[in-house]
């Protein structure tokens, strides 16, 4: 298994059951293969946010605002602001995630970087993350 799912399960969030797999065969085809099914947990449906493509470990809190540029996006104006947070009321599993790298700094309550677009909308300004690039 890859490392990241083996975190997962110790996190009790993914369950692993040994499975048989159909693969496309390179003579044509398929071939039936040993492999793993891999499944939310109770625990793991609970904490995934489909909307956000993740599982929710804590809650982001914006320390300060170190940027903004506002500009043009389809005709409206909108504004992308840089800031600095933090992550605060973690679930209790999330000690298990700092075994992956890409979140070991945020679970340790240090300060990281992000960035979001804010736009006004029918419902009042609506604030949309900018994903990280790797």
């Amino acid at each position: 298994m890859q490392p990241t799912i083996n975190v997962l399960v110790k996190a009790q969030l993914v369950n692993v059951n040994p499975a048989q797999v159909q693969v496309p065969d390179p003579m044509g085809g398929t071939v039936t293969v040993k492999g793993v099914h891999v499944a939310l947990s109770d625990l793991g449906n609970a904490a995934y946010k489909k909307d956000l493509g993740g599982f929710c470990f804590g809650d982001l809190k914006a320390d300060s605002i170190t940027g903004t540029q506002t500009g043009q996006v389809g005709g409206k104006e909108v504004t992308t602001a840089t800031y600095t947070y933090s992550l605060h009321n973690l679930a209790n599993w999330a000690n298990v995630l700092t075994e992956i790298p890409d979140i070991q700094a945020a679970t340790q309550g240090k300060t990281s970087t992000g960035s979001a677009l804010i736009a006004q909308t029918e419902h009042g300004y609506e604030a949309t993350l900018i994903p990280a690039r790797q």
